[in-house]
């Protein structure tokens, strides 16, 4: 049974990123050296069929949505670290984000 949204509408996946490569080291390295340059980070056994890198094809989404990237990899980082330690934290934070947020909710 296809997923549904709350009109009853048959909902499909599109891939959303950066249309870049980049690999989970990379992005783990680029958080910890915003949040905690001291952090150690924790290696673990890929499972066989985990790729190594990523690039998100984009494609689709511009084609149905003229959607395209707004942010880059760096600021939507230190988004995501801001709403964290806002919304989760309880950290003070002079602004969240003076970017305008595309969601959709019922």
């Amino acid at each position: 049974m296809a997923p549904k949204d709350c009109n009853n509408e048959k909902l499909y996946w599109l891939n959303v990123g950066s249309g870049y490569e980049i690999s989970i080291k990379e992005l783990a390295e680029k958080i910890r050296i915003l949040i905690n340059p001291n952090l150690n980070l924790q290696y673990y056994p890929l499972p066989a069929d985990d790729p190594l890198q990523r690039k998100t094809d984009i494609e689709k989404a511009y084609k149905e949505l003229s959607w395209k990237p707004r942010l880059t990899l760096k600021e939507t980082i230190n988004f995501t670290v801001d709403w964290y330690k806002y919304y989760f934290l309880d950290k003070k934070v002079e602004k969240v984000t003076n970017y305008q947020l595309d969601y959709y909710t019922c």
